[in-house]
């Protein structure tokens, strides 16, 4: 996983990508975590920004209540907010969007 992280968030992250990758299967690319995290920046209050990246056509509203079922459990067991975002996983890597622009320059891939 990722140096610096807790190890209860690590291990959590770990869970949750294991998970997405049983619900989505092949169109399952990974995790990025960016946001006060990403940078080192976290504090008590801090949620845990992700992208949750997917080949194929994303529509954000329709997958974030697929993965809610996820979520929410492991954010209420855990205490960490887990915040995603589900995004193609092309458009993560080529888009000019500045969040997207933003996401790939603090960013770190976590599967």
């Amino acid at each position: 996983m990722v140096s610096g992280l807790p190890d209860d968030l690590q291990a959590l992250l770990g869970q949750l990508d294991r998970e997405l990758a049983a619900l989505y299967g092949e169109r399952y690319q990974g995790l990025v975590l960016f946001g006060s995290y990403a940078r080192g920046e976290a504090d008590e209050g801090s949620d845990v920004d992700l992208l949750v990246l997917l080949e194929g056509e994303v529509k954000r509203w329709k997958e974030y209540l697929r993965a809610e079922p996820i979520t929410w459990p492991l954010s209420l067991e855990s205490g960490y907010v887990l915040s995603l975002m589900p995004v193609n996983v092309e458009d993560y890597r080529s888009a000019w969007k500045p969040f997207l622009m933003n996401a790939r320059k603090e960013g770190m891939l976590l599967s």
